[in-house]
């Protein structure tokens, strides 16, 4: 029997520039179907803030020699090794290693709690994998320009992605879920050191600040 091949080049996950969303929905599920990950140890975190401004280094579209950039929002996953017993992020448009520890990533490419930042006030909303690949649904109208309805990107070659669990009771256009994940604009209350059980427990996962996620997954 043959070995399977490590995951860790851009070629082996579904890729398209500026749908991280989507990139991520389809890496969460292929790490959960080949490393046997446990769907708990898998999470989706959405960074962004209320003035939907994240300044992050280390991007492929960044510019100059740190490859900084300001998104809107920026999706990417996080993974609990359980051998090595650490947190890795998964960042398909980072230069870092794919996947790179959180410490490295945290200070490398979010450079958090660094004061110079502070007036962004970054938010993160952590979504637990089982929940994320559950509830999430976009039909990308995000990417459509208003007025002439075109695209603002090329979108992907694979169909949208339908909710196989759509969020019940919640304010957002049918088929659609994605405005709910980016609104960041109350933070909640996490209890540590239990934190991933409040995680799982929300729907939509918690918002928390740069400490806070420093704090869940150092």
């Amino acid at each position: 029997m043959s070995t399977p091949k490590p995951l860790n080049s851009m070629d082996q996950f579904r890729y398209c520039p500026c749908y991280c969303e989507e990139n991520v929905f389809h890496l969460l599920a292929k790490l959960a179907a080949e490393t046997g990950s446990d769907l708990c140890d898998l999470f989706c975190v959405f960074l962004t803030s209320p003035g939907k401004q994240f300044p992050i280094l280390r991007q492929k579209n960044g510019s100059g020699d740190l490859g900084q950039i300001v998104w809107d929002y920026h999706v990417l996953a996080i993974m609990y090794h359980t051998g090595e017993r650490f947190f890795q992020v998964w960042d398909l448009d980072t230069t870092m290693n794919l996947p790179a520890p959180f410490a490295e990533y945290a200070d490398q490419a979010l450079l958090l709690e660094q004061p110079s930042l502070a007036p962004f006030d970054r938010r993160f909303r952590v979504v637990s994998g089982r929940r994320f690949l559950a509830h999430f649904s976009s039909d990308r109208r995000h990417m459509r320009r208003q007025g002439d309805g075109q695209w603002l990107a090329s979108p992907p070659d694979w169909p949208p992605i339908e909710a196989s669990e759509p969020l019940c009771g919640s304010r957002c256009p049918e088929g659609h879920s994605l405005p709910l994940y980016l609104d960041v604009d109350k933070l909640d209350v996490v209890p540590f050191p239990d934190w991933r059980s409040a995680v799982d427990h929300a729907p939509r996962g918690v918002v928390v600040n740069e400490h806070q996620l420093r704090r869940m997954f150092s």
